[in-house]
This record gives C-alpha cells, sequence and structure tokens, in this order.
C-alpha cells in the first residue's frame, strides 16, 4: 500500500481557523446583518451562512510555511496526501485546488462533522490503523495520532507535545 500522509486544515496547514476567517470577512463587509444572522440561526445554519455568503477569493489564507514545505516534499517522494478537516466542502475544495499535491480531501457535510472520534473513524475506515501518517494542531487530535503511524504537528504548537506527554505518554509527537 502507498504511504498515506492526512493533513488536517485549520490552524495546521493554513495559520487560521477558516470559520472565523469567513467571520471576520462577513464582519467586514456587513456587521450588522451578519450579527442579526448570528442570533437568529442555529450554529450549523449560521456556519453554512458564513461559508455561502463569503468571497474566498478576498479572504487572505496565510499557509504555514513549515507544514506547506513537508506536505510539498512529502509529495514529492510519492507519498499520497490527504486533506481531513471539519471544515465544509466548498473550503476543502478551495483548498485542494489551489495546492496541487493532494490526491483527495475529506470534509464536514450536512450530515457529518469531521472532528476527533469521526475523524479516526473515517481514516481508519479508508486506510485502516496505523496506515497513515497524520498532521493536526490540537489536542482534540490525540484521537487520530492514536491510530497513526507517525504524528505530527506544527512546530508553533509546541504546548500540544508537552500535553501529550502527560495525557498520552504513548504517543510520539513530532514538530515540523
Amino acid at each position: 500500500m502507498n504511504k498515506i500522509l492526512a493533513v488536517d486544515l485549520d490552524r495546521t496547514l493554513i495559520r487560521q481557523d477558516s470559520t472565523l476567517l469567513c467571520l471576520r470577512h462577513l464582519l467586514r463587509r456587513n456587521a450588522f446583518s451578519t450579527v442579526k444572522q448570528a442570533i437568529k440561526l442555529s450554529k450549523i445554519d449560521f456556519k453554512n451562512y458564513l461559508i455561502e455568503n463569503t468571497d474566498f477569493a478576498k479572504l487572505n489564507w496565510r499557509y504555514n510555511k513549515s507544514i506547506k514545505e513537508h506536505v510539498t516534499s512529502c509529495y514529492e517522494s510519492g507519498i499520497s496526501i490527504f486533506l481531513v478537516t471539519g471544515a465544509p466542502e466548498k473550503i476543502a475544495v478551495m483548498i485542494v485546488k489551489d495546492l496541487e499535491f493532494f490526491a483527495g480531501y475529506f470534509c464536514s457535510g450536512e450530515e457529518v462533522i469531521l472532528k476527533y472520534e469521526r475523524k479516526v473513524e473515517l481514516l481508519i475506515e479508508k486506510f485502516g490503523t496505523r496506515n497513515f501518517d497524520y498532521i493536526g494542531d490540537s489536542l482534540g487530535d490525540r484521537h487520530v495520532w492514536r491510530s497513526a503511524d507517525l504524528c505530527m504537528a506544527p512546530k508553533s504548537r509546541r504546548h500540544i507535545k508537552l500535553l501529550l506527554r502527560v495525557l498520552e505518554p504513548s504517543i510520539e509527537l513530532i514538530l515540523v
């Protein structure tokens, strides 16, 4: 089986949270309308409102340089790269089109929020336990790291490595 690298999006491949980036964009464009929708809509409906009303071309997507370089290097060495994100498909598709190294993507949809336990279930289902490496950014990613072969995080998330030593000593986290 070809080596697999699964890459998280928010605060990993990109330095920001994609939902907050969309919120900031809409608040600048029309703060009153955005706040009105936030009060009126459920959390999932408001998130959909943000995604549907954001002009992604005007957003300042800031890629995490060290992660992007690492992923590019993996791609060039023949590793299959997959974006695995809790962000909606519209964002995942835009990122995959922008960066040509992805073999595919998995994202949140109408039925599933792709986070933590659901993310690891999907990766095990698609690739098998210990048949993928994973780059994530948060303590919640420990669910995925438990089943990954190689566990990685951005250098900027050093505190995660320290917390894992206490909470999950079996997980050896590499900072890239």
